[in-house]
């Protein structure tokens, strides 16, 4: 029994060794710039549709210049001091609750540059709420898909990734590897 649960489990793993995971491998860089640059663009669009009630129908009179200034602004800052803070140099696949700081950090310095870039360029007259908005949206847009599949795990186990297997056949044998419990 405890062998085909071992089985099934290895089974849900994505091969490591499939042509998508090679290609991802050998671009990583890539893969780091476009996930992170579509949440910055996810963001700041979001931010602007939420902040003016979804008004994209209606004439509102800086709305879309404001928007595209601050895409054109935000998503090259971003990248920029994602990049700055060594977060391409993060292994996404086993990232935990101890990777989630210098994110936080990188998106509040990022944003605190949008914000000073774009309220120098239009002297003030720009929504800092879409800025608030904006910053939060992207915070939790990066941080919940990064924390939450080991989340658990390192909630338990003290901030470490657990080892591969081990902790789930331990598991798999009716008891938990650590002193956190199993449902």
């Amino acid at each position: 029994m405890v062998e085909r649960i071992r089985k099934t489990i290895g089974a849900l793993r994505p091969p490591t060794s499939g042509p998508l995971s090679l290609m991802v491998r050998r671009h990583r860089l890539l893969f780091f710039f476009a996930f992170f640059g579509a949440i910055a663009a996810l963001s700041v669009s979001l931010s602007f549709v939420i902040r003016f009630e979804w008004s994209w129908l209606r004439k509102v009179p800086k709305w879309p210049e404001w928007w595209r200034t601050m895409l054109l602004v935000a998503v090259p800052v971003r990248l920029v001091v994602f990049t700055a803070f060594g977060l391409h140099r993060v292994s996404w696949r086993f990232a935990g609750l101890r990777d989630v700081p210098p994110l936080i950090n990188a998106i509040l310095v990022g944003s605190a540059f949008d914000a000073a870039i774009l309220l120098w360029a239009y002297q003030g007259a720009f929504p800092r709420s879409v800025l608030i908005i904006d910053t939060v949206l992207c915070m939790a847009l990066a941080v919940i898909p990064a924390a939450t599949p080991t989340a658990s795990w390192t909630t338990c186990r003290g901030g470490s990734t657990p080892a591969r297997g081990r902790a789930w056949s331990s598991w798999a044998r009716g008891r938990p590897a650590t002193s956190c419990s199993r449902p």
